[in-house]
């Protein structure tokens, strides 16, 4: 393609994936790991994504706002800026970080890879700083400026083709339900963790 990537099936994409994160804890540890979590996966997801990437990896460069993003109109009832539906969620698994602070780190002592969920980090800084890492696993719903510098991309389902919850800003969790199937080749992404979290078990075996 355009991007340079090449199209392949989900087996070999996950398979690069996880050869991507070996190499890179092989290289200097959890050290030179980034992961940006998204505000719009679920809690389930980003309850997942934690254990697999927080827990069990070590990865301790952590963040979850982006903060080029542009804020929406707030009111003093419901409307608020933050438009993204589970930014309660993902702080209270604390996945709080600084994203620009661990992007920035690529261009001081390097990153050999950054994991990214579902966020278009389009600013020119913020393509920039991607751009001086190592390598970019994308796991998301749309082809975008971030898409574009991914080494491995994983296609994620969007909200409709899922189950799970939401934290609002008030605290309360809101469910829903699936309402259509993932459309094309896409995968929720408890499927693609799943799918990581098997091939990382196999790692020594």
């Amino acid at each position: 393609t355009a991007s340079g990537l090449e199209a392949s099936g989900w087996e070999a994409a996950l398979d690069a994936a996880s050869s991507l994160l070996r190499k890179a804890l092989a290289a200097r540890g959890p050290e030179g790991i980034a992961v940006i979590f998204s505000p719009r996966q679920t809690n389930e997801e980003l309850a997942a994504a934690r254990e697999l990437f927080v827990d069990r990896l070590g990865i301790k460069q952590i963040s979850y706002r982006n903060p080029w993003e542009k804020p929406g109109q707030e009111d003093a009832l419901l409307m608020k800026s933050d438009l993204n539906p589970n930014s309660r969620g993902a702080s209270e698994l604390g996945l709080e970080g600084d994203t620009r602070q661990l992007l920035e780190a690529s261009a001081g002592k390097g990153l050999d890879l950054v994991v990214i969920f579902n966020h278009d980090l389009d600013s020119p800084e913020a393509l920039e700083l991607l751009k001086r890492a190592g390598d970019v696993i994308y796991i998301g719903t749309n082809w975008n400026e971030t898409s574009r510098l991914a080494s491995v991309l994983l296609p994620g389902a969007v909200c409709a083709e899922k189950d799970g919850s939401f934290t609002n800003f008030e605290g309360r969790k809101q469910h829903f339900t699936q309402a259509f199937l993932p459309l094309g080749e896409s995968r929720q992404d408890l499927e693609i963790l799943e799918g990581l979290s098997g091939r990382i078990a196999r790692w020594n075996s």
